[in-house]
């Protein structure tokens, strides 16, 4: 690129020497040209004079008039040439010196050629024979053709000059040209060879991007995940073999992102809702978003339903603007039949766990309250620590039944106007005695009043459970606190505990079911009942929060809708 610039240049600078050269010959064609119109002019001055003279003689002796119209038009020839001459000859200052000497012998002898005409026309000839040997004196003629000579000799000289730069000038415009030529040639012979090996260049690498497109092609057509791409506007323009082989057919040419739904026949999973355009991987990639979803299956044209998983992302150019997305799927048709059967084992196994382990906690329940006989103070430790450990089980239990009922969507809430206090009471009517038996204390605030919301009762018992659970498994001194509060149109309902707190990291997923608790929870289950709980706010058209201070405790707060 630097050799073409440096070329490019060289050749701006011949061409500006050579138009330079052209003008500076133009110019000294114009300087010999000019000479020798001088030349012509200062020997017509001198011819017509003579010329003149010589029809006014010949007059003079025959008294014929064609000499006599003869010597008045040369007369007349003389002062176009005489104003000619003054003009060309005003820039050399010696031709113009000389040209003033010959102005003055020129207008005498003008004057007495013309009133030698004069006299003759007259018919006084003998007058103007004595005029003409007057006027035809050998000092006067002798002066004007020296004067002439000079100008003459002058005018060759400048001549000679002028023909001189004029040759030389022609010779270095010539050289130029020449010059200027072999250089265009070599330019052009190696701008040609540099073209022909771009193109050469051009060839090899079109060559390498199509093996490599082709190779490219090749993994994605192997890949076993179905890939999906459309352009800016939507318009499908790939899918590999996989995709063709999940979606029942190839690409649609007239489809678009409004239209795809209709087109590939996408439904939520599980109904015949038609799947939201707006909510599709593929129209959010083209928009930016990097997504991924479940919740969607194809009803093939055969007839098969299959449940997708899809990622979607979109394809950026160099200056960061979308200009594709692409989609990437798999049919999760196996995986969805072992989530059921493990739901199902799950179900199964929880309601046949939950009855024996609630009857367990039954008879330890009678035990502790004497039904069968005095206990001693090692007796009842021990059926202490099998009730703590037997409302854990329980709980655990009970918050795997839900998470199968929330996953398979058979959960739901039934809201009625219910009293806060009676609630909590009965919420903590199983933890009353394992929390003075930690050696913590508990206070209830702001229940005086009786708050009453609208909530479902069973699932807001469950809900604090698991929080108070939680709260006095991680206090280890000090104590927990309930309080209730009205806060516009809900309730809150805040349980505070002294204990050591959640890491922030812990805190950002602290709803998540798959959330790890590490050191911070010790028993398995720990995140389950808060995911749950969760869950059952939502139903119930509320929600809950949690805020935290390490090592000084944590607060979670119940939003309720007041009744």
């Amino acid at each position: 690129m630097m050799g073409f610039c440096g070329a490019m240049a060289v050749l701006v600078v011949l061409f500006g020497i050579g138009t330079l050269s052209l003008l500076r010959l133009q110019n000294s064609y114009e300087s010999v040209s000019h000479t020798f119109d001088v030349i012509a002019h200062i020997r017509l001055i001198d011819s017509d004079i003579h010329e003149a003279q010589a029809g006014l003689r010949g007059y003079l002796l025959s008294q014929q008039p064609t000499f006599l119209e003869l010597a008045r038009s040369r007369l007349s020839f003389v002062q176009g040439d005489v104003a000619a001459t003054a003009q060309m000859t005003a820039d050399n200052p010696r031709q113009h010196e000389n040209f003033g000497r010959l102005s003055p012998l020129l207008e005498q002898t003008v004057d007495r050629i013309q009133k030698n005409i004069q006299l003759c026309s007259l018919g006084r000839v003998s007058d103007g024979r004595k005029l003409f040997k007057t006027g035809t004196s050998g000092d006067t003629n002798k002066a004007m053709e020296k004067i002439i000579g000079q100008m003459v000799a002058e005018e060759q000289s400048l001549l000679s000059a002028r023909e001189k730069m004029l040759l030389q000038r022609t010779r270095f415009a010539l050289g130029m040209f020449i010059f200027g030529c072999v250089f265009f040639m070599v330019f052009f012979i190696v701008g040609l060879w540099v073209i022909n090996l771009e193109i050469k260049q051009k060839e090899k690498t079109q060559v390498y991007l199509q093996t490599e497109e082709h190779r490219l092609f090749q993994y994605l057509e192997a890949v076993p995940l179905g890939i999906f791409v459309v352009d800016k506007n939507g318009k499908p323009y790939y899918a590999n073999h996989q995709a063709k082989e999940l979606l029942g057919r190839g690409i649609d040419p007239n489809a678009s992102s409004e239209s795809l739904t209709e087109v590939y026949q996408l439904f939520r999973v599980g109904t015949q809702e038609p799947y939201p355009t707006a909510l599709l991987p593929i129209v959010k990639s083209l928009k930016g978003e990097k997504v991924m979803i479940e919740d969607l299956e194809i009803h093939r044209p055969d007839g098969t339903v299959v449940p997708l998983q899809v990622w979607g992302t979109p394809l950026f150019n160099a200056t960061g603007e979308v200009q594709s997305a692409m989609v990437v799927f798999s049919d999760i048709t196996d995986r969805k039949q072992v989530d059921e059967m493990k739901h199902n084992l799950i179900s199964v196994v929880s309601h046949q766990l939950k009855t024996p382990v609630g009857e367990i906690n039954g008879y330890i329940e009678n035990l502790l309250e004497g039904v069968a006989g005095e206990l001693g103070e090692k007796q009842r430790d021990y059926l202490l620590d099998m009730r703590e450990i037997g409302l854990d089980n329980y709980r655990l239990i009970s918050d795997l039944l839900n998470l199968s009922k929330i996953e398979r969507g058979l959960l739901s809430a039934d809201a009625r106007k219910i009293s806060l206090t009676e609630t909590v009471n009965l919420a903590m009517r199983d933890y009353e005695k394992i929390i003075q038996r930690k050696g913590l204390t508990l206070a209830l605030e702001g229940f005086d009043q009786n708050p009453v919301v609208m909530a479902d009762q069973d699932k807001l018992i469950e809900t604090l459970r698991n929080l108070v659970n939680n709260a006095i498994k991680f206090t280890q001194k000090g104590g927990i606190t309930l309080k209730a509060e009205r806060v516009g149109p809900v309730v809150h309902l805040k349980i505070q505990d002294t204990g050591e707190g959640i890491s922030d990291a812990s805190l950002a997923q602290l709803f998540s079911r798959k959330r790890v608790l590490g050191t911070e929870g010790s028993r398995a289950g720990a995140g389950l009942g808060l995911y749950v709980a969760k869950t059952f706010m939502k139903l119930q058209g509320g929600d809950i929060t949690a805020t935290t201070e390490k090592g000084k405790g944590s607060c979670f707060t119940l939003i309720i809708p007041g009744a």
